[in-house]
């Protein structure tokens, strides 16, 4: 006896004929995409900040306090002026003892004054020389008081510290002066103290302002 295998259920509507032994085969999956191409991201800078202002300082070095200096006054300028005044008068005179002084030396004979002796030289190129190195002397003396004086008006330290040289050298000459010229019994002796004192005061006067009235007090 065969056993007889049991049909197996068919779907509805489809004849047990038609019933393939084995299911068909999977149907191939559909071929994967290509990827997109890759794109890089676009950079966009960050916004630069403008400028700032430097930040303030909040503490700074006090300021150098320089010190108060007043004012040239009106005694120092009178000083300066005469410095100035007498520096030209000197100049004057001594341009004429170079000029004149010097050719009358030379030209006078002096072999006829008493008691004269040149020891054997010529006693015309002595006395020549003698006023000459006086005129020298006398020019640079006089172009001290103008730079002096100049520099007093225009209220130079320099010029302060001439003038009170000048002044206080120039009048102990001309004190000097007047002492001797009372010792002497002659006419020009008793002329030339009035001279002497007149150019004592004016050194005096130069010499005390300088030192004493040389600037005002200063404005606090």
């Amino acid at each position: 006896m065969t056993e007889e295998r049991p049909t197996e259920p068919t779907p509805e509507g489809t004849p047990p004929d038609s019933m393939p032994d084995a299911p068909p085969p999977a149907a191939a999956p559909p071929p994967a995409a290509a990827p997109p191409a890759y794109t890089p991201p676009t950079y966009t800078p960050p916004p630069i900040a403008p400028p700032t202002a430097q930040p303030t300082v909040a503490w700074a070095p006090p300021p150098t306090a320089s010190a108060a200096v007043g004012q040239r006054t009106t005694l120092s300028l009178a000083a300066g002026i005469l410095l100035v005044l007498l520096g030209v008068f000197g100049t004057l005179i001594s341009l004429l003892i170079l000029i004149i002084g010097r050719e009358f030396a030379r030209s006078f004979d002096f072999s006829t004054i008493p008691g004269f002796d040149a020891g054997g030289t010529d006693p015309g190129a002595i006395v020549s020389s003698v006023v000459t190195v006086f005129g020298i002397v006398l020019l640079v003396c006089a172009v001290f008081y103008i730079v002096g004086g100049v520099g007093v008006m225009r209220t130079k330290s320099w010029g302060r510290v001439i003038g009170i040289i000048i002044g206080i050298l120039a009048g102990l000459f001309w004190l000097a002066s007047l002492a001797s010229a009372g010792q002497v019994n002659s006419e020009a002796a008793r002329s030339s103290p009035l001279f002497a004192g007149i150019l004592l005061a004016v050194h005096a006067y130069v010499a005390i302002v300088l030192l004493f009235f040389w600037r005002n007090k200063a404005a606090t």
